[in-house]
């Protein structure tokens, strides 16, 4: 939940559809470097573990990572989990063009503001300036033709 902003960790119609449990999935990944301090707060490493147990009990549809340093800590340590990984502008195009998620306004209305927040110099999803064009700019051209719910 720490790594949810303010926002919507405090929206109720969001928390509804959450089902959240207190459990340190960390410990699942902790032998891998153990509790540095620097991981202390490092809810990708969570994710890890909770994307492990779910794909143990055969219920794990994505794993959310942006950071290329975590993208190559699964890639080496949990690589059964590589093809369930995407960034968080793959889940915004997945949600939308394969799940049917969310509408194509809604996928648009994400995608453009994480644009604004780059355009200021501010890296979203693990994006900056440099590398919008490559990544947001055709998942954005490709929901505007494609994405109906």
């Amino acid at each position: 939940m720490e790594e949810i902003s303010k926002s919507l960790s405090s929206d109720s119609t969001f928390l509804k559809s959450v089902h959240y449990t207190d459990v340190d999935y960390y410990e699942l990944v902790k032998p891998y470097f153990g509790r540095h301090p620097k991981h202390l707060d490092d809810g990708e490493y969570e994710a890890i573990g909770i994307a492990h147990y779910l794909y143990l009990k055969g219920i794990l549809y994505y794993l959310i990572i942006d950071e290329k340093r975590i993208r190559n800590f699964v890639d080496r340590h949990f690589p059964y989990l590589m093809n369930k990984m995407v960034g968080g502008v793959g889940f915004i195009r997945d949600c939308c063009l394969k799940d049917k998620l969310i509408d194509k306004s809604q996928a648009i209305g994400m995608l453009t503001n994480a644009k604004k927040i780059i355009e200021e110099g501010k890296m979203v999803f693990g994006i900056d300036k440099n590398t919008y064009e490559v990544i947001i700019a055709p998942i954005l051209r490709s929901i505007s033709v494609s994405c109906k719910k």
